[in-house]
């Protein structure tokens, strides 16, 4: 028996590798604005909580004012528009295993700090046009995550309920927003944060192997 009939996932360092993208574009407009770049590994610390932190944590630390984070931000945001897909893969046989979730009736849907322009843009363009119900990011009304509105508002819009909602990322961003947003969460040990980061924030679960969602949704694999 299905256990959870909306399946919430993060997208960077969850169901898409975008470390790559994030890292060129960003070092692209450090450079561009005369400030030192890092190391793509570097960025695994600096994702997770939206464009504008990352940029901030990125500066040294003197630079971090808000003009400076606001001239690369927009020298980034140009740059990985057209950039970004080149440098993103998704992660091994994940989509067929997000297949197997909607075959067996769940509603799937996407909350991620990615501005919603580059998620809905990824979404479509790696699992296809409309594979996800919701593809969820910060808005004027909607701050970034952990603050659980993001999850709240994907769980109205899919029609369910927190209580047959699960959520999966790969940060301590992520698992915060779910404990915040009471629904059950996980966290994926193929992203960018250490699992002692995840169950630290408190996640129920750490999972392995892309197949093990399908387990904690309750779908027969």
């Amino acid at each position: 028996m299905i256990m959870y009939k909306l399946a919430v996932f993060d997208m960077d360092g969850t169901i898409l590798n975008t470390l790559d993208g994030l890292a060129n574009s960003t070092n692209y407009a450090l450079a561009r604005c005369g400030m030192p770049t890092h190391g793509v590994e570097a960025y695994k610390a600096f994702v997770g909580s939206g464009v504008y932190q990352m940029i901030e944590r990125a500066l040294p630390e003197n630079e971090r004012t808000k003009e400076n984070v606001e001239r690369i931000v927009a020298v980034f945001r140009e740059h990985y528009r057209v950039n970004s897909i080149a440098n993103t893969k998704h992660y091994g046989d994940l989509p067929e295993v997000l297949q197997k979730l909607k075959d067996a009736g769940v509603v799937l849907a996407v909350a991620s700090n990615k501005p919603p322009e580059f998620g809905r843009m990824y979404a479509d363009h790696f699992f296809g046009e409309g594979f996800f119900d919701c593809v969820m990011g910060p808005s004027v009304d909607i701050p970034p995550k952990p603050e659980p509105k993001m999850l709240f508002e994907a769980i109205r819009r899919c029609g369910a309920v927190p209580e047959k909602t699960c959520y999966f990322g790969d940060s301590d961003i992520d698992i915060m927003t779910g404990v915040n947003a009471g629904v059950a969460t996980a966290g994926v040990a193929w992203g960018f944060r250490p699992e002692s980061e995840l169950m630290a924030a408190g996640a129920s679960r750490i999972l392995h192997k892309y197949d093990e969602i399908l387990d904690f949704v309750g779908v027969g694999s």
